[in-house]
């Protein structure tokens, strides 16, 4: 099993990619645990979003996991900490830019998130799904 922690999010990776994330966000609107699981099947079929942020001392990262709250059922959240040692490579790239959005693997906004970009993206990627199957 392994653990990455990000900011107010940790990870666990079990066995044959099962994996758990567990965010807390304390700064949102009455302070929750979310928990979900998600297996590979279901990993294919929700896009990824990746949001480099810090633990401390960033508050538009806080505004930027709330922003993000309302897709939780669309996406698969993976929340990097910038600060961590082995995440050293997207501190250098945005220590002065977070919080950063890339969507699969892409970079697609910083600062602020933009839900409308966002919901656009996501639309567009959902429909090329359901085109390739």
């Amino acid at each position: 099993m392994a653990l990455i922690r990000g900011s107010g999010v940790l990870f666990e990776r079990i066995g044959a990619g099962l994996t758990y994330s567990h965010a807390y966000f304390p700064r949102c609107a009455g302070a929750f645990l979310h928990s979900t699981k998600w297996s590979e099947t279901d990993k294919k079929s929700l896009a990824r979003v990746t949001l480099f942020s810090k633990p401390t001392g960033c508050s538009l990262c806080v505004v930027a996991k709330k922003a993000l709250l309302p897709f939780s059922n669309r996406i698969e959240l993976i929340e990097i900490d910038i600060t961590l040692p082995e995440s050293r490579q997207w501190f250098d790239k945005y220590q002065y830019e977070i919080p950063v959005v890339h969507f699969n693997g892409q970079f697609l906004m910083k600062h602020l998130v933009d839900a409308k970009l966002l919901e656009s993206t996501l639309v567009n990627w959902e429909k090329e799904q359901k085109l390739s199957k």
